[in-house]
C-alpha cells in the first residue's frame, strides 16, 4: 500500500489527473470482486478547491471544483455495480456545494447521516465498556452521564468514560459514583482538556466560513449557548457590527444559519427561531466564550438598520 501511495503521488501530473484517475479506476473495475473506494474528508478538499486560502469563490475556482465533482459523479455512473464510492467528512457536503452552485454533482450519491446514539444504545455501550475495564458504573451514574451529555455522539460518550476511568485509576477505586460523574463533567469535559478535544468544532467552522463569517457564527453560537435561543432579532443585532463585503446581511445570516443547522449545532424550534442541539456542546461553548460576551438584548441597536438586516428565517 505504501509503495502504491508513493507512486500515485509522484506520477500524477497536475494537468493529467483525470486521465490518470480514469486508468486507475478501470483497473479496479476489472477486479473479480466489487471494489469499495473510501474517500475521507472530501467536503474539506472541495471547500479548499472552491474557496482557496482567501475564502473567495472565483469562476476559475468554481470550474476546478466542478471538474473534480463531475469527474467523481461520472465515474459513479460508469462503474456502477463494480465500484462503490463512499465519501465522508466532518463537515456537511451540501452547504459547501451550495456555495458554488454545484449541488447537482452529488445526485448520484445517497446521503447517510451518522447521528447520535439513542439512550438505550449509549447505556448499553457504557455497561459493556465499564465491565471490560472493571469499573463499577451503576445504572444511576450511567444515566447521569447521558443526562449531562444530552446528545450522545459516540465520541463524546467514549471521551466521558475515558475521563471517568482515569479518575478511578488515579484515586485507586473501581467505583464510579454519581458524584464522580458530575465532577468529571465539570472539571474534565468542560475544562482545558475538554477544550483540546473539542477544538475541531472551531477549526472546521473557520475552514468552511472564513475569518469574517466565522466570527459572526461564533457570536451566534455563543448567543444561543448563553440564552438558550436564537431569534430573528438576535441574529440581526449580532450582524450589525460586520461588513460582509457588500453582501446582504440577510443573505449572509441565512447562509451561516443553514450551515450551523446542517452540521447540527442548532435546530429550528416551535417559535420560529433556533435552539441548541447538544447540551454538552452548549455547555462547552458557554464555558469557552461566555466571559466578556455581551448578549444581543444588552447591546445598543441602531433602529435605522433594523429593517435592512432582518434575516427572515
Amino acid at each position: 500500500m505504501s509503495e502504491l501511495t508513493v507512486k500515485l503521488r509522484s506520477s500524477v501530473p497536475v494537468d493529467d489527473w483525470q486521465d490518470q484517475g480514469d486508468q486507475l479506476l478501470d483497473v479496479f473495475a476489472g477486479a473479480e470482486k466489487p471494489v469499495i473506494i473510501f474517500m475521507d474528508e472530501v467536503p474539506i478538499l472541495v471547500n479548499r478547491i472552491l474557496q482557496g486560502h482567501d475564502f473567495t469563490i472565483t469562476p476559475e475556482k468554481r470550474r476546478s471544483a466542478d471538474a473534480f465533482m463531475s469527474w467523481l459523479r461520472n465515474n459513479t455512473l460508469k462503474h456502477k455495480g463494480q465500484i462503490r464510492f463512499v465519501v465522508t467528512g466532518s463537515i456537511g457536503f451540501e452547504p459547501i456545494l451550495r456555495l458554488g452552485g454545484l449541488n447537482a454533482t452529488l445526485n448520484t450519491f445517497t446521503p447517510f447521516t451518522l447521528g447520535p446514539w439513542n439512550s438505550p444504545t449509549a447505556l448499553g455501550f457504557l455497561a459493556e465498556i465499564s465491565k471490560s475495564y472493571e469499573i463499577n458504573l451503576n445504572e444511576v451514574a450511567a444515566a447521569r452521564m447521558i443526562e449531562n451529555l444530552g446528545y450522545c455522539i459516540p465520541h463524546y460518550v467514549q471521551m466521558y468514560f475515558d475521563l471517568i476511568y482515569r479518575t478511578c485509576r488515579i484515586r485507586g477505586t473501581q467505583d464510579a459514583t454519581v458524584e464522580m460523574v458530575d465532577e468529571v463533567y465539570k472539571t474534565g469535559m468542560l475544562s482545558v482538556q475538554g477544550h483540546s478535544e473539542m477544538s475541531h468544532l472551531e477549526e472546521r467552522l473557520r475552514m468552511v466560513l472564513g475569518p469574517t463569517l466565522f466570527d459572526y457564527a461564533l457570536e451566534l453560537l455563543t448567543e444561543v449557548a448563553i440564552t438558550g435561543r436564537l431569534t430573528e432579532r438576535q441574529v440581526a443585532i449580532l450582524a450589525e457590527g460586520y461588513d460582509f463585503g457588500g453582501r446582504s446581511k440577510a443573505d449572509v445570516a441565512r447562509e451561516v444559519l443553514g450551515i450551523l443547522e446542517h452540521d447540527l449545532y442548532i435546530a429550528p424550534n416551535a417559535n420560529g427561531g433556533y435552539s441548541p442541539v447538544s447540551k454538552y456542546v452548549t455547555d462547552w461553548w458557554r464555558a469557552r466564550f461566555e466571559f466578556g460576551f455581551i448578549p444581543a438584548d444588552k447591546r445598543k441597536v441602531h433602529s435605522a438598520n433594523a429593517a435592512e438586516i432582518q434575516p427572515r428565517l
